[in-house]
C-alpha cells in the first residue's frame, strides 16, 4: 500500500510540473579541433559531388571524408596553394571545381590535382565574365552557374554549350532586370529563377519564355526601400524566407500566391525568435524551417502552425548544439550541419542518434527531475507518465 501511494504521489508531482521542455528529439554529434578540424570557427560548409564535406574556417580549408580531415592552408613558397587561410565561402563551379572565397579573393580548387589556381583573371576571361569582385555563385538544377556582381546584374554560364548570358537593367538585356544590384538569386520548385535586389524588390524569371513574369515591391515597402545586402531561401512550397545576414532585422516570410508577408522576430506575438540576427535559413527534409541565428541558437519553425522549437546549447548536455551562434547547411542525405562561431561543428540526422536520452539537466528545470526511473504508465490520451525513485 505504501509503495503504491509513493508511485502515485510521484506521478502527481510530474503532472504538476508539466511535460519536459528539453528537445531530446534533436541530439547532435560534434566535430572540432580534437578530431582534426583546423580551427573551431566555421564560416561556411559545402558537400561536393564525390561526397566530401568541406568546412571553411578562419584558419584553413578542411576536407572531411567521414573519418579524417585534410587541411589546405596558404604556403608562401607554393603558388598552387590557397591564397589565404581565412575562408568566407565555398561554391560549386564549372568543371567540378570549387570556387573558394577568402579575405584575399577567389582561389579555384581542382580536385584532380588537389591544387589551387589563383590566376582568377584568366579563368573569368575564359568564361566571358567581368574581372571584378563576385558576390555570389549559384548553381541551378539544369547545371547552369549564376555569377552575381555588385552593380552589373548577373551572368549565367551554360557549361553544355559553353555560353555566357548577361542579365542587367538595360535596353539591350532580354529581359531587362529591375536593377543591376542583385544581392541574391534562387530557384523555385518549378525551375523559375528569382532575383532579389538591394532595395528588397523581387522578380521571377520564367526560364522557358525567358521573360520576367512576376514582380513585387511589397517587401521593399516593408523595408522602407533601405539599401541592404538581402538574402533569401525558397522552400518547397515556393514560400520565400527573406533576411539580412548579420543585421538585427528578423525574418520576413512572403507568400507569392497570396502576395502577403509575415514578419517574425523577437518582438512578434505568437511566433518569437530567440535572436533577430539571422545568419542563414535552411529547410530540412521533413519540411521544417531551420533558422540559424547569432546568439539565439537554431530556431526550428513549423509552417503548419508557425510554432518554433529552440535548439540551444546546454553546458551540461554533450548532445546539445555546441554554441548558439551558428550557420547551417543541409546535405543531399538530409544531414543538418551547423558551423559554430568558436566551438566547431554540430550535426544532426534523426537516424544518427536513434535513441534520444531523457535525463536530468541542472540547467533545465523542466528536464527529468531524477534519473532513477522505476515506472512508466500511459494515460488515455497517449501521454507517458514517468515515476522515479526520488524527486
Amino acid at each position: 500500500m505504501g509503495l503504491r501511494f509513493y508511485v502515485l504521489f510521484v506521478l502527481c508531482i510530474v503532472a504538476q510540473q508539466g511535460l519536459f521542455a528539453q528537445n531530446n528529439a534533436y541530439q547532435f554529434s560534434h566535430l572540432d579541433i580534437s578530431d582534426g578540424l583546423s580551427h573551431n570557427q566555421v564560416n561556411c560548409i559545402y558537400k561536393d559531388s564525390k561526397g566530401f564535406m568541406w568546412f571553411g574556417t578562419m584558419s584553413g580549408l578542411n576536407r572531411y571524408d567521414g573519418y579524417t580531415f585534410k587541411v589546405f592552408k596558404h604556403d608562401d613558397n607554393d603558388t598552387n596553394s590557397i591564397n589565404d587561410d581565412y575562408i568566407e565561402s565555398i561554391s560549386d563551379g564549372p568543371e567540378n571545381k570549387l570556387w573558394v572565397l577568402t579575405r584575399h579573393g577567389l582561389s579555384i580548387y581542382d580536385p584532380a590535382t588537389e591544387q589551387f589556381n589563383n590566376n582568377i583573371s584568366a579563368v573569368l576571361k575564359s568564361l566571358k565574365l567581368p574581372d571584378t569582385a563576385i558576390n555570389r555563385i549559384k548553381k541551378d538544377s539544369r547545371g547552369n552557374f549564376w555569377f552575381l556582381y555588385g552593380n552589373s546584374g548577373t551572368y549565367k554560364y551554360d557549361p553544355i554549350v559553353k555560353q555566357t548570358y548577361h542579365y542587367s537593367h538595360s535596353a539591350t538585356s532580354l529581359p531587362s532586370l529591375f536593377s543591376n544590384n542583385v544581392t541574391d538569386l534562387n530557384e523555385d520548385a518549378k525551375g523559375n529563377i528569382w532575383f532579389l535586389y538591394n532595395t528588397g524588390n523581387m522578380e521571377m524569371l520564367d526560364v522557358k519564355s525567358v521573360k520576367i513574369t512576376y514582380r513585387t515591391n511589397l517587401l521593399s515597402k516593408a523595408f522602407g526601400s533601405k539599401i541592404r545586402f538581402y538574402s533569401f531561401m525558397i522552400d518547397r512550397d515556393n514560400g520565400i524566407w527573406l533576411y539580412n545576414s548579420g543585421v538585427d532585422q528578423g525574418v520576413y516570410y512572403f507568400d507569392p500566391l497570396k502576395d502577403t508577408y509575415r514578419y517574425i522576430a523577437k518582438e512578434t506575438a505568437g511566433t518569437t525568435l530567440k535572436s533577430n540576427i539571422i545568419n542563414n535559413i535552411v529547410q530540412a527534409d521533413d519540411g521544417l524551417i531551420w533558422i540559424a541565428t547569432d546568439h539565439g541558437g537554431i530556431n526550428v519553425l513549423d509552417k503548419s502552425d508557425f510554432k518554433i522549437t529552440y535548439l540551444l546549447n546546454r553546458e551540461d548536455d554533450t548532445k546539445s548544439l555546441r554554441q548558439n551562434s551558428v550557420i547551417l547547411y543541409k546535405d543531399n542525405s538530409g544531414i543538418m550541419w551547423a558551423g559554430t562561431f568558436k566551438e566547431g561543428i554540430s550535426y544532426y540526422h534523426k537516424n544518427i542518434i536513434s535513441f534520444p536520452l531523457y535525463r536530468h539537466f541542472a540547467s533545465d528545470q523542466n528536464s527529468l527531475n531524477f534519473e532513477d526511473v522505476d515506472k512508466f504508465a500511459e494515460d488515455e490520451h497517449g501521454n507517458l507518465w514517468i515515476g522515479t525513485n526520488g524527486a
